[in-house]
């Protein structure tokens, strides 16, 4: 699983990404571009509805038994290994492959070297997704605590998944009508504002605040991942996702432990409010300084 996870990331966004690009021409270059614009939305909508219909499919067939669910899970990756054979690699500039190494010191160097924006837009995607993911990974713990039935936390997730899904495909139509600024300072407190009520929420409470990190998650993913997008060309798009996908999954693995050995410390609002002062220096040291680049480069 980790294997197809790696080979995937950065590879799908970026192919369908250069594919927008391949299909505009010079008399339809402003649909071209909004046609990409749309393309990351389009792709974290579709992966949060697929996990919304999963999540309510799993809880339905576990009522049979777990090995329907594995079975379930086997056919639809089948399913998507036969898809790929569809698929067609739009023409585009590539990398030299005679060094793998001086690639990526290449690539590397175009991304921390260049616009301040870019290089705080590549370390947001690796360091911001944190301050949801912790929640996402702590939720079920949560509910169980309050008393939420096991039996409801398929449907729970579907729905959650599904204001996620609507989040991300919206998220850019309301970047035009508030700006970058007001969108990145919605998707960077919002997270770090949700924890603290979470801690101290009954069932009902913490299952609304739960939507909170789901609908940031939408925003800040796919507005990062567009502005990423449309400053990288095409010759390393895949790398470049891949680096944030890498940085993210990274800093994870880093943090996850240490969160862990808080929960089984402390009790669970007091990890929520440890996490939400996390989230809060995250906003103060990445967004904030994000924010004031984006804001120069649109006054600029």
């Amino acid at each position: 699983m980790a294997l197809g996870y790696s080979l995937a990331s950065g590879a799908d966004l970026a192919l369908l990404y250069d594919t927008e690009l391949a299909l505009g021409d010079s008399t339809r270059q402003r649909a071209a571009a909004e046609g990409r614009r749309r393309a990351v939305g389009q792709i974290y909508t579709a992966h949060r509805l697929s996990e919304a219909l999963a999540a309510v499919a799993g809880s339905v067939l576990l009522f049979w038994s777990m090995d329907a669910v594995v079975w379930a899970q086997i056919s639809f990756a089948w399913v998507a290994f036969g898809l790929t054979f569809g698929l067609v690699e739009p023409p585009r500039a590539r990398l030299a492959r005679q060094s793998h190494a001086r690639n990526v010191g290449l690539v590397l160097g175009r991304l921390f070297a260049s616009a301040p924006i870019l290089r705080l837009t590549l370390l947001a995607l690796s360091i911001r997704p944190l301050t949801t993911m912790f929640a996402v990974w702590l939720l079920q713990k949560h509910w169980q605590n309050q008393g939420v039935e096991v039996v409801y936390f398929g449907c729970l997730w579907g729905v959650l998944n599904l204001a996620s899904a609507a989040a991300g495909k919206y998220a850019l139509q309301l970047e035009d009508r508030l700006g970058s600024t007001s969108m990145l300072l919605i998707a960077g407190l919002g997270p770090a504002l949700g924890y603290f009520p979470l801690g101290v929420a009954g069932a009902l409470g913490g299952v609304a605040v739960s939507a909170v990190f789901f609908v940031c998650r939408g925003f800040g993913l796919v507005v990062l991942r567009q502005a990423l997008n449309k400053r990288v060309p095409s010759e390393f798009r895949a790398a470049a996702n891949s680096f944030a996908s890498l940085g993210f999954r990274g800093a994870f693995a880093l943090t996850a432990p240490v969160v862990g050995k808080a929960l089984d410390l402390w009790d669970m609002a007091t990890t929520f409010a440890l996490l939400g002062a996390a989230s809060l220096v995250v906003f103060a040291l990445l967004i904030l300084p994000l924010m004031w680049a984006a804001a120069r480069g649109s006054a600029s």
